[in-house]
């Protein structure tokens, strides 16, 4: 009789979703197993076909898990926290710059970029996962006033600086990752906002700004005329 013991609390999907995350960061996507996934788990493999049909539904999972987690809860965030398109392009570049390497988004971007490589069905939902966020990425740009083909350019730049600054100088200081970042984010949308704010506004055509007056006499004068005579 186990008195005094807490009741073990029964494993959910996610649980099982986490554990195959861990094995697929520190290892790889082979030595992701029903059975190895049990035993780290302290549980029969029972636990793991009440949520999943096999393997490959498992796997599934995973990608899915990764996909809400790394893109879609991090946009609802920074539309949640932004104040304006500015501010959540700030927001933005500075949480995919903040992640460090042990972190676990960016561990989780690492194997399945790795994993990614090697199956198609994974690069398919990554390349739908790039493109979700260069496509935030310009509506952010297009919401700050520029034009359709100048916010794809600016996010996909930015887009591609934030990938290749955890991979490329994923050991550097921050402070110099975050200088880096400020100068690209005032090349990318300092300046050309405020060149925007400070084109004037094209003219109006002059003939919109004739008096009212002006424009009802014309056709009285035209009707005061007096017809012609046949001859």
């Amino acid at each position: 009789m186990n008195v005094g013991l807490e009741p073990r609390r029964r494993l959910d999907r996610d649980d099982w979703v986490k554990a195959a995350l861990e094995v697929l960061v520190d290892q790889s996507v082979e030595s992701v197993g029903v059975e190895p996934l049990a035993r780290s788990l302290s549980v029969s493999k029972g636990s793991f076909y009440w949520h999943f049909k096999d393997r490959e539904d498992l796997l599934a999972a995973v990608i899915e898990y990764w996909r809400d987690n790394s893109t879609r809860n991090v946009i609802r965030y920074v539309e949640a926290k932004g104040q304006d398109p500015l501010h959540k392009l700030r927001l933005l570049s500075k949480i995919a710059i903040d992640m460090s390497p042990a972190n676990a988004l960016a561990r989780m971007e690492v194997a399945m970029r790795a994993w990614a490589r090697r199956d198609a069905r994974v690069r398919a939902v990554l390349t739908e996962c790039d493109r979700e966020r260069m496509d935030y990425l310009a509506q952010l740009f297009r919401d700050c006033g520029l034009s359709e083909r100048e916010a794809a350019a600016r996010g996909a730049l930015l887009f591609g600086f934030a990938v290749g600054e955890r991979n490329i100088f994923r050991d550097e200081p921050k402070r110099a990752q975050h200088s880096r970042l400020e100068s690209l984010l005032q090349f990318l949308i300092d300046e050309p906002v405020q060149a925007i704010s400070a084109t004037p506004a094209p003219p109006s055509d002059p003939t919109d700004q004739a008096p009212a007056a002006a424009k009802r006499s014309a056709p009285a004068k035209a009707a005061s005329r007096p017809a012609r005579r046949e001859s």
